[in-house]
């Protein structure tokens, strides 16, 4: 008595709105006082992701989108009209930029597969020497998360991963370009996982025109990984550099050439197991 009906409508301003599932960004939007209503679309991803919660899906609009987010303990799928359409021209459309001033996407502890980044084009992250120093584009920790359709390009960290780096995560890594990243060490993806049994998928993915200035494009590192119809070329230094004892690594239709050092390098790797893969034109020995 005496206060404003509620039925989940939104025509009255005193009542308080359902949760909406459904968040749209736009260029064009606005983060006061948004649930992200197509309509009502908020302006930035991060207040879309903090608005979100498990189960959620942040759809995305064309345009560029300056910003360096989080996703931490909750399970969402953020893409763009990539993800309604499978048009694959909304994934060059729709850009998360850096703007060199930190990592593009941190995904952090409490995340599982059903956290979903698709469609998406993720440029200009720059990770300066020093603490969390490694993953220009994404940097998981303790997270699992699929990463699919997206164009990881022109990343700079100053250690490891110019592109992804993973540490104690096992993430599913799928339709992906990297190129243009550059790190000291794996200029493209960095996987790590210390607990023997976790695995790892990376598949029909390429790597091109990245460097790094110490070692490798890709470097699986103590980590089951099982990876498959991968394209990595034209990379400066090696192309693909494997290590750990007691790490399960299979390599399957992945075709390695024209990097300027060796086609693939192996430290203490000793269950590896190579599957049709052609290793032709690189710089220095093929393995």
């Amino acid at each position: 008595e005496g206060s404003a009906p509620d039925i989940g409508a939104y025509e009255n301003s005193l009542g308080t709105p359902l949760h909406n599932e459904l968040i749209y960004v736009k260029t064009d939007g606005d983060d006061t006082g948004s649930v992200g209503l197509e309509a009502e679309a908020f302006a930035s991803i991060q207040a879309a992701i903090d608005y979100s919660e498990d189960g959620d899906t942040v759809l995305v609009y064309p345009g560029t989108y300056v910003e360096n987010l989080e996703i931490s303990g909750k399970d969402i799928v953020l893409g763009s009209r990539f993800l309604t359409t499978a048009d694959t021209s909304y994934i060059s459309q729709t850009i998360i930029d850096g703007d060199a001033n930190g990592r593009v996407l941190f995904l952090d502890v409490g995340i599982s597969d059903a956290c979903r980044i698709t469609g998406l084009t993720l440029r200009n992250g720059y990770v300066p020497a020093g603490a969390f120093e490694n993953g220009g584009a994404i940097y998981c920790d303790n997270a699992n998360p699929r990463l699919d359709h997206l164009y990881i390009l022109a990343n700079t960290v100053e250690a490891w991963g110019g592109g992804i780096a993973s540490f104690n995560s096992k993430p599913i890594i799928e339709d992906c370009i990297f190129s243009n990243n550059t790190a000291s060490f794996a200029s493209a993806l960095f996987i790590r996982l210390n607990g023997v049994g976790d695995t790892a998928f990376v598949s029909r993915c390429e790597f091109v025109d990245n460097e790094a200035t110490s070692g490798y494009t890709v470097y699986l590192n103590d980590a089951d990984v099982i990876a498959t119809d991968l394209h990595i070329h034209d990379n400066i230094r090696e192309g693909l550099a494997l290590r750990g004892l007691s790490h399960h690594i299979e390599i399957t239709n992945t075709l390695i050439h024209d990097n300027t050092s060796h086609g693939v390098s192996s430290f203490s790797a000793s269950d590896v197991t190579l599957t049709n893969c052609t290793i032709a034109s690189n710089g220095l020995y093929g393995i």
